[in-house]
């Protein structure tokens, strides 16, 4: 089952979350491999992918320690999968790809999905 859960251009797949941006900065370089996988799930080791190999590309840039991901979709839309949650449909955009982190008395860490 496909399901579209945008709001204002925003998507969230597990501790995935997508916000959609006008542009990909162009400090950002591309990094290649097929299929895009925009993380990897800690807990059981599956993978919040794409499986579409056409017009669909990642970028990584580094501001200071952070490192930061973005995802370009340059056809009508694509699917984001992972074995544990519904498949979601991603539309023509830009996208900054963020792990969702949740705090600890220990400090911030990722979410665990």
């Amino acid at each position: 089952m496909t399901v579209n859960p945008r709001l204002y251009g925003q998507y969230r797949q597990g501790d995935v979350f997508l916000r959609e941006v006008d542009a990909i900065p162009a400090s950002a370089k591309r990094v290649y491999g097929q299929p895009v996988v925009l993380a990897e799930g800690e807990a059981a080791g599956h993978f919040h992918r794409i499986l579409e190999r056409e017009g669909v590309y990642m970028s990584e840039s580094e501001e200071g320690e952070i490192a930061r991901r973005w995802l370009s979709v340059d056809r009508a839309s694509v699917d984001l999968v992972h074995p544990e949650h519904g498949t979601i449909r991603i539309p023509l955009g830009n996208y900054e790809v963020i792990r969702q982190r949740e705090y600890q008395p220990e400090g911030a860490r990722e979410v665990v999905d």
